[in-house]
């Protein structure tokens, strides 16, 4: 699994369509980090500031909390795209 890159790892994990929802959660957090200058401090400002519904946005935490156990929020495995400098978050590479 060394060589194994995030996308495929979730694929693994909960199939391609949930797996492509977590992505979009992943990359909707991403681009509401760039725009607060920080991580949101919890899914209630994150679905503030995309103007979602509170529910919508823990079904979208819960998937990917489901997709990735180990992980609280996307912010460690963002981070770690942004060090690896990958040009999609989908290319990240995992161990």
């Amino acid at each position: 699994m060394a060589d194994t890159t995030l996308f495929q790892a979730a694929v693994r994990r909960v199939g391609l369509r949930r797996a492509g929802q977590v992505m979009a959660f992943m990359v909707a957090w991403e681009a509401a980090r760039q725009e607060l200058g920080r991580s949101p401090a919890n899914v209630e400002e994150y679905a503030e500031h995309w103007r979602q519904p509170v529910r919508s946005a823990y079904r979208e935490l819960a998937r990917f909390r489901e997709t990735f156990p180990a992980e609280t929020t996307p912010d460690r495995l963002l981070d770690q795209a942004l060090a690896q400098r990958v040009g999609s978050l989908g290319q990240l590479r995992v161990a």
